[in-house]
């Protein structure tokens, strides 16, 4: 029974759910995508160097957005698939369908099949299978710009209406989901995002203030991508917040914002000065005037990259 309407709808809506946010405009490094080009490429005034500067900017920044490309479990994307084909919870054992679609859109080249790492398998009261879980992520960024023109575009094709009706219900199904795939890479990025996303804001804040989830986050993605991350879900955030009050929504939470965002910042500040000290605890030596200084010389230059990464981490959080 499934049509190409259900595929196209399935396609847009793993765009619209596992999109991410813009990145917070001081990102830099590895840590943020940034403009892509203003840092690298200059504009001298010449139409000649010009062009050419803003063609290498254009292609800098798709190459670093196509980095960004998320890969997402797959048991998560069927829950949503589910969802969006409105199969009933009960029917547990109804795999055809959904199996169907991921078939149908790797083989259309808009999805490929890819796999992320299982993180803290040691002492987990969970059991799995394998160290590796099974993903799904968007082919390219042609096909990605395609599901985002699709999804919110400006067209009578626009799925927007019905991604605007259904989003919480999608993103309250994925949330659920991430429940039973144990800590990666994905729930570390994008759990905070598909929680607020469903209209839990109380427990976003929570989730980001959490002192486990923060020292994982800053573990797998390093100290600079966990504050990017931080800092892009708390703006996201406030948005929504902002977002739905202006629509004089009735159920949102009273939550002090304020203590939320400072928190959750808080947490992060305080495992990237754990990282700073134990790259540099058998470095530094204490001056009677000048405090506690770090001989630089002394580390390898993995540590120093590794303390740099600290440094852009608790620039963006400042």
């Amino acid at each position: 029974n499934i049509g190409y309407v259900d595929v196209k709808l399935c396609f847009v809506a793993f765009v619209a759910v596992f999109s991410l946010p813009m990145d917070p405009i001081y990102a830099n490094g590895n840590g943020g995508v940034g403009n892509g080009y203003e840092d690298e490429h200059e504009f001298t005034g010449s139409e000649e160097n010009d062009n050419h500067a803003l063609t290498s900017a254009t292609t800098t920044a798709t190459i670093k957005k196509e980095k960004i490309r998320t890969s997402i479990p797959l048991s998560v994307v069927f829950a949503l698939w589910r969802k969006v084909l409105k199969i009933p919870d009960r029917q547990k054992d109804v795999t055809d369908e959904v199996s169907y679609i991921r078939s149908t859109l790797v083989l259309l080249g808009f999805l490929e099949l890819s796999e992320i790492d299982r993180e803290d398998l040691i002492g987990s009261s969970q059991k799995f299978d394998s160290r590796t879980i099974e993903c799904l992520k968007v082919h390219d960024e042609m096909h990605q710009q395609y599901g985002e023109y699709m999804a919110w575009g400006d067209h009578n094709a626009s799925f927007r209406s019905t991604i605007e009706m259904n989003e919480q219900h999608w993103n309250y199904a994925v949330m659920k989901a991430c429940e039973e795939v144990g800590s990666n890479i994905y729930t570390l990025r994008m759990l905070p995002l598909n929680t607020m996303r469903a209209n839990h804001i109380k427990e976003t804040f929570e989730l980001l203030k959490e002192k486990t989830f923060v020292r994982r986050r800053v573990r797998i993605l390093g100290a600079s991508g966990a504050a990017n991350a931080h800092v892009t879900d708390v703006d996201e955030l406030l948005r929504l917040i902002e977002e739905r009050i202006d629509d004089d929504e009735a159920d949102i939470e009273p939550i002090d914002e304020q203590d939320g965002v400072l928190n959750s910042y808080q947490q992060v500040k305080k495992y990237c000065l754990h990282v700073t000290n134990e790259l540099t605890k058998h470095h530094t030596e204490v001056d009677g005037e000048d405090g506690a200084v770090i001989d630089v010389s002394a580390l390898s230059k993995a540590a120093l990259a590794k303390l740099a990464d600290a440094g852009d981490a608790m620039h963006l959080i400042a």
